[in-house]
């Protein structure tokens, strides 16, 4: 059994004799002829005798082939094209019709009541519903809300699986669309309002009023926030922190009486390999010089004017 109620093959009377059905009555028609405005005249429902006029058959089979045109028309699957006429005697369509294009390539859809405009040739209160040039822009709500890896979407904005103020490190030289450097800029508050939302003037308030300030990551090592762990204490969320290193102490004698061919005493990062007390090259016993002790730690490993471990230079970005 068929879901579809009856499924007419044809429009009513399409090969039968018909009268064309007008809008309102015209000069000179008959008096019984039937208008969509008024339908059948009062003298159809007059007795003959009275002076009534009987309705024209071919008045019904023009009514019902206009009607049933229609239905088999959707029937079919098919659609509306834009009438500048019909819109006018109307008023103009109305928001939520539905008309394909003249090419058949696309649905518009009206956003607004009394809409006279042609799709076709201006966009004003419709939009591309279904087919060429749909896209995020044109896209309407979804009838139900989904979620894309997690994320709700009903399609009234862009999906955004990763949230404003989200860092990431990029192996490109300029930031991808919806990022911008954290490298420290001024931006507006309005222009990039879900940033400012997300981090507002943590890392600066630019202006005061209309502006705030990214961070600046260029140079830097990140580091995760001690948030109460006890590790890196003292901190506030955001902050910078200067370079250090553990401290390195050693201790060595001044001043020593030294016995041939024994060494100063020393500790800790000082250390003397021979301290055998010379003149030129001949030992001379006991004696209270001293020789210079010189620290390097250039000698034995790679040194700059920084602390570092081995690194790789990345562009460092921030979700808008």
């Amino acid at each position: 059994m068929s879901k579809n109620p009856v499924l007419i093959p044809r429009p009513f009377a399409v090969n039968g004799s018909k009268n064309s059905i007008h809008d309102t009555r015209q000069a000179g028609q008959d008096p019984e002829d039937a208008t969509w405005s008024d339908g059948f005249p009062n003298v159809t429902m007059q007795p003959v005798e009275s002076g009534g006029l009987p309705p024209k058959g071919m008045d019904f089979n023009g009514i019902f082939n206009a009607l049933s045109d229609t239905a088999v028309h959707l029937q079919k699957g098919g659609l509306f094209y834009f009438d500048k006429a019909y819109s006018d005697s109307f008023g103009g369509y109305q928001t939520g019709a539905i008309l394909i294009s003249d090419d058949n390539a696309k649905l518009f859809i009206s956003t607004i009541d009394k809409n006279t405009n042609n799709p076709n040739q201006i966009m004003t209160g419709w939009q591309i519903l279904a087919g060429e040039g749909v896209n995020a822009a044109t896209a309407t709500k979804l009838q139900a809300s989904r979620t894309i890896n997690g994320v709700p979407f009903d399609g009234t904005q862009d999906i955004n699986a990763t949230p404003a103020g989200a860092v990431q490190f990029f192996a490109m030289e300029t930031a991808p669309i919806g990022w911008l450097k954290a490298n420290g800029a001024v931006i507006s508050r309005t222009l990039y309002a879900n940033l400012f939302a997300a981090i507002g003037i943590r890392f600066g308030a630019g202006d005061g009023k209309t502006t705030f300030n990214l961070p600046d990551l260029r140079g830097e090592f990140l580091r995760g926030w001690d948030d109460g762990r006890g590790v890196d204490t003292g901190r506030i969320f955001g902050d910078t922190q200067a370079d250090a290193i553990r401290n390195i102490v050693g201790q060595s004698e001044v001043f020593h009486v030294q016995t041939l061919g024994n060494r100063y005493n020393t500790n800790g990062a000082i250390e003397t390999l021979r301290s055998e007390v010379r003149r030129g090259s001949v030992n001379v016993g006991e004696s209270d010089n001293l020789s210079t002790i010189h620290f390097d730690a250039s000698r034995v490993v790679p040194t700059a004017s920084e602390n570092r471990p081995r690194n790789i230079a990345l562009l460092a970005c921030i979700k808008i």
